[in-house]
């Protein structure tokens, strides 16, 4: 029987579904050892198990965290300020780090290269998930509920709970969809207009700040000029417009978070917390996209290894630290052998930090939330709205996303970003309202429902359904 760090049998509860790769998952455990000198937690806690996709965590641990995490700000209430300020400064790390330029095929000196450069990699890894950026949110937005609806209670007005909540939850600093799409349509202004050599230069300005954007865990294919050039110059048409609305949309936001501050009377105490909550709300996903970055700032190295070990690149990640490690000792056949074993997908678990390729045994997970006719989820962004549902597994698979459809996915990631400026709403199996998902809801003002758990089991291609993101229910009108 598998036991948690406390002794207990490990209760496995899925939290998501997202693509991984081996030497992703398998950098968690060093990962969590420095969060863990962040957070200042006086346990590794690390139970983890990714099964082709699904990512379980043990129950008990994440409620400990949680605890931990409650614990440390009753006792200092500059704690998540801290904490935010440690991966500020590890993002502007990241930024400001330039990779050694891997060349020839010395397979020692590349792999000294690599230890050098993951550092950065591992580090922001620590501040991710249930041992730090969610946790963090989800325990200073429960503080913020409590004290909105004591002092609507106080004025009479619990029935606003929800629209103040929706509106509180405005993060704080702009999230790097926004800067996305205000950076694109700078770019795209009189785009057309100007001289071919000027557009090669903003083209190449776009990929310089944002090719990054089209990895996840490794995984991605960078955008090509002629695509980003075909974008701008769709966009230039109405680029002028679109960049004062965002920011007219930006100001309204803010400006509706300061009324309800001064319309309940939030004392210092009060606004402190709720900067706060703002303030991981944004850190959720930008620790998320710190390490994609990093890891993009790695794929040179990486594919250089391939290279002089003559595997194909794209298959490197398939691989894990420890292999990469010692690369050098592997035979060709083992790592055909690794990869053919890998590449449909994997099963890999870590216990008391300890990693390891492993199936566990599933504990009876919770009930789906299923309605006699489609699906129920929470609501991340308010609205109603009919379409067509157009299912997207991987950011591979998002040009077949016509606008005004419905993304129906696992999770979103910032690769995502082009479908989910096509679709009209989205639905997500995963997440919470401080999920990726639910703040580029709230920044585009599309509908969207979250938690789910099995939309895209359900939902079809083709099938035409009502996403009501009041009651957060996915109502299937028509089957395709």
């Amino acid at each position: 029987m598998e036991k948690n760090i406390l002794g207990h049998k490990i209760n496995w509860v899925w939290t998501m579904r997202k693509l991984n790769t081996p030497l992703s998952v398998c950098s968690y455990p060093q990962g969590v050892v420095m969060g863990q000198n962040f957070f200042k937690y006086p346990l590794h806690l690390s139970a983890t198990w990714y099964d082709r996709g699904d990512i379980y965590f043990d129950e008990e641990e994440m409620d400990l965290i949680g605890e931990f995490l409650k614990y440390n700000i009753n006792n200092d209430p500059k704690y998540p300020d801290k904490i935010a300020a440690q991966i500020f400064s590890l993002s502007r790390a990241i930024d400001r780090h330039v990779p050694e330029v891997p060349t020839g095929k010395n397979l020692k000196r590349l792999v000294r290269i690599f230890k050098k450069e993951e550092f950065l990699f591992l580090q922001m890894i620590g501040l991710m998930s249930y041992r730090g950026s969610v946790q963090m949110g989800d325990v200073l937005r429960a503080q913020v509920e409590t004290v909105a609806k004591y002092k609507l209670a106080e004025r009479k007005l619990l029935n606003l709970f929800s629209s103040y909540i929706e509106k509180l939850s405005y993060p704080l600093y702009e999230s790097v969809v926004a800067e996305e799409k205000k950076f694109t349509l700078q770019l795209a202004i009189d785009f057309k207009r100007i001289s071919k050599s000027q557009q090669e230069k903003r083209i190449n300005l776009y990929l310089d700040r944002f090719e990054w954007l089209s990895f996840h865990w490794f995984i991605g294919n960078p955008p090509t000029k002629g695509q980003i050039k075909d974008k701008l110059g769709k966009l230039s048409v109405k680029a002028r417009t679109d960049l004062k609305r965002i920011k007219t949309e930006q100001k309204e936001n803010e400006d509706d978070v300061q009324k309800i501050v001064q319309r309940l009377r939030f004392n210092s105490a009060e606004k402190l917390l709720l900067k706060q909550y703002r303030s991981w709300l944004f850190l959720r996903t930008f620790v998320k996209d710190g390490i994609n970055k990093a890891a993009f700032k790695l794929l040179p190295t990486l594919y250089a290894i391939a290279e002089a070990k003559n595997i194909p690149p794209k298959y490197i990640s398939l691989l894990t630290l420890d292999e990469i490690h010692n690369i050098e000792k592997l035979t060709n056949n083992n790592i055909d052998k690794i990869i053919n074993e890998r590449k449909d997908g994997f099963s890999a678990g870590i216990i008391e930090n300890k990693f390891s390729f492993r199936v566990f045994k599933k504990t009876e997970a919770e009930k789906p939330k299923i309605t006699e006719t489609g699906v129920k989820g929470s609501v991340a962004f308010s609205g109603i709205i009919k379409g067509i549902v157009r299912v997207v597994m991987s950011p591979k698979e998002q040009d077949k996303l016509k606008k005004g459809e419905i993304l129906v996915t696992s999770m979103t990631t910032p690769d995502l970003l082009p479908a989910m400026e096509r679709a009209a709403a989205f639905v997500t199996d995963e997440g919470g309202i401080t999920c990726h998902a639910a703040i580029v809801a709230r920044e585009l003002k599309k509908p969207c429902i979250i938690g789910t758990k099995i939309s895209t089991k359900v939902l079809k291609d083709g099938d035409l359904v009502e996403v009501n993101a009041n009651s957060g229910v996915v109502k299937i009108i028509k089957r395709a």
